[in-house]
């Protein structure tokens, strides 16, 4: 990642902002957005889990939504209602949308307690 952010910065930083359309803060978050959560995903799907895969996953897991909502607030800015020149979808701001729809990421997450190390006991 940090080559990718020297790389990403130094190109294009002269001629856009860095959340404008094309702009290297949002390129590089989406890309570290979207690396972690199939991260995430991975964990989450293997069959073999211990507390600290579960941890790494869930930490993944909250990078990702982090970035997507600095991505959404950084393009959209933190509209409020009544605010004139924002961006409306429906009818609805669009940093508001995005972030209802950055909000599923978080469904991601899963406890990090030791399901299969259970104690049974068998009562008579």
């Amino acid at each position: 990642f940090p080559v990718f952010f020297v790389i990403s910065s130094v190109s294009l930083s002269a001629h856009a902002h860095p959340f404008g359309i094309g702009g290297w803060a949002s390129t590089y978050l989406s890309v570290c957005g979207l690396l972690s959560g199939a991260f995430c995903i991975m964990v989450r799907l293997r069959e073999e889990k211990t507390s600290t895969t579960r941890g790494y996953g869930n930490m993944s897991c909250v990078i990702s939504w982090l970035c997507a909502i600095i991505v959404v607030y950084g393009r959209y800015g933190v509209a409020g209602v009544g605010v004139v020149g924002t961006t409306r979808v429906a009818g609805i701001p669009a940093s508001v949308l995005g972030t209802f729809l950055c909000a599923p990421i978080l469904l991601l997450l899963e406890g990090e307690g030791a399901g299969s190390s259970r104690k049974k006991y068998q009562v008579s």
